[in-house]
């Protein structure tokens, strides 16, 4: 396909290379890690703010990607801290 015919120009190659590259760097970046006690911690912030345990869920997907905590993991939490647990302690086993 001739761009031309669409109404891209030989300047707008450039622009249309730069957008791609900043896609691609942005698409390869990874997502972020944050240790079990970190997501534990987001989500007692989230939660006082009044988040839900499906947007709190949400959200550490959006950060963290495949490494999230499970949603059951994350509505276990919010309803300790919405029960008045005062820090993250692990579960035990």
């Amino acid at each position: 396909m001739d761009l031309r015919e669409v109404g891209y120009d030989d300047r707008d190659w450039i622009n249309l290379a730069q957008e791609r590259d900043r896609w691609r760097a942005y698409c390869e970046h990874p997502k972020t890690i944050l240790t079990k006690l970190e997501q534990r911690s987001w989500i007692k912030i989230e939660m006082a703010r009044g988040h839900s345990a499906q947007e709190c869920f949400q959200g550490l997907r959006e950060a963290c990607g495949d490494a999230a905590l499970p949603y059951r993991t994350v509505a276990r939490w919010v309803k300790a801290f919405r029960e008045g647990l005062v820090a993250p302690v692990p579960k035990g086993r």
